[in-house]
C-alpha cells in the first residue's frame, strides 16, 4: 500500500470556488464537461451544512487552502481508513478545524478544504498517519500464513519466546474484557474481512458474510502458550472455543498491549 509522500499538493482558492466545488463534488455532478461524476453519496450534503459552508467560505477574505493525496486502492483498508459513514473524515474535520474533508472515489484521491494552511496539512497528517496504520495492518496480513499451513516451527518459536503468563493475570484479564466489549457482530455479518480473536489471543483475519469460517484464517497475532481454559469470549463455536469479532482498531489496540506486557 503506497504512502502519500511529503511535501504534499497545496494550492490557494478563493472561498467561492471551494464551495462551489465542494457543493458539485458532494452532489455528484461533473466539475467540468467531460468529466466523470463522483461517485459516492450523491444525495449531497445536509441543507443546514450546506447554508454554514456557504457563510464560512464566501465571508472569507483571505483565500482559502486546497490539498490532495492519493488515497489507498485497498477498500478493505480504505474503509477502515474512512470510518463509517465517513466518521473519522468528520473527527478529522473538527479536530484540525478545516472546511472539509472529501473521498472522490472517481479519482480515489483525499481532498482538504481549509481557512490556513496549517489547519489543512494537520488534517492531510492525521488522514496519512490513518494509512500508515492499516498499511501496517495490511502488510502483517499478507505476511501471515493460513492456519492450515502454518509452519509448526514458527508456532514453536512463538511458545518459546513468551514468557510465563503468570507475570500478566490481571492485564490480560482487563484484556479479555475489552475485547468481549468490542465485540461487534455485525462486523461478520457484513461482507467483506473480520478481525476474530479466541479466548487464548490468538487473532486471526478471515472473510465474514456468507463465507464466515468458509476460507483460510490468516493468523495475525499467535495464541498466548500456557494459558489454560484461557478467557471466555462471547461466540462459543461447535468445537468448544470461543472467540469476538473487533474491528481493525480494537485489533490494533490489543497488540500494542499485548506488547506492552511482553506478551
Amino acid at each position: 500500500m503506497s504512502i502519500p509522500q511529503k511535501p504534499y499538493f497545496i494550492q490557494w482558492q478563493a472561498g467561492a470556488e471551494a464551495y462551489a466545488e465542494i457543493i458539485q463534488l458532494t452532489e455528484g455532478m461533473p466539475l467540468t464537461e467531460g468529466m466523470p461524476l463522483t461517485e459516492g453519496i450523491a444525495k449531497g450534503l445536509p441543507n443546514d451544512f450546506k447554508e454554514f459552508l456557504f457563510n464560512r467560505l464566501n465571508s472569507r477574505t483571505d483565500t482559502s487552502i486546497y490539498g490532495e493525496f492519493k488515497a489507498p486502492s485497498n477498500e478493505f483498508a480504505l474503509k477502515q481508513i474512512i470510518g463509517k459513514d465517513g466518521y473519522f473524515l468528520k473527527l478529522t474535520t473538527q479536530l484540525c478545524d478545516v472546511d472539509f474533508i472529501w473521498h472522490n472515489r472517481a479519482t480515489n484521491t483525499f481532498q482538504f478544504w481549509g481557512w490556513c494552511q496549517y489547519s489543512v496539512i494537520q488534517a492531510m497528517n492525521r488522514i496519512r498517519s490513518r494509512i500508515i496504520k492499516y498499511a501496517q495492518v495490511m502488510q502483517a496480513v499478507e505476511q501471515a500464513p493460513a492456519v492450515e499451513q502454518a509452519p509448526q516451527a514458527q508456532q514453536a518459536q512463538a511458545v518459546e519466546q513468551a514468557p510465563a503468563i503468570e507475570q500478566a493475570p490481571d492485564q490480560l484479564a482487563k484484556l479479555a474484557e475489552f475485547a468481549r466489549a468490542a465485540h461487534d457482530p455485525r462486523l461478520a455479518n457484513q461482507e467483506g474481512m473480520v478481525y476474530t480473536i479466541f479466548q487464548d489471543f490468538e487473532i486471526v483475519l478471515q472473510k465474514s458474510g456468507e463465507l464466515l469460517w468458509q476460507r483460510s484464517l490468516h493468523i495475525v497475532n499467535y495464541g498466548l502458550p500456557n494459558l489454560g481454559k484461557g478467557y471466555d469470549m462471547p461466540v462459543v463455536l461447535n468445537n468448544g472455543n470461543s472467540c469476538a469479532y473487533i474491528s481493525a482498531d480494537a485489533y490494533v489496540h490489543i497488540v500494542n498491549e499485548l506488547k506492552k506486557i511482553n506478551c
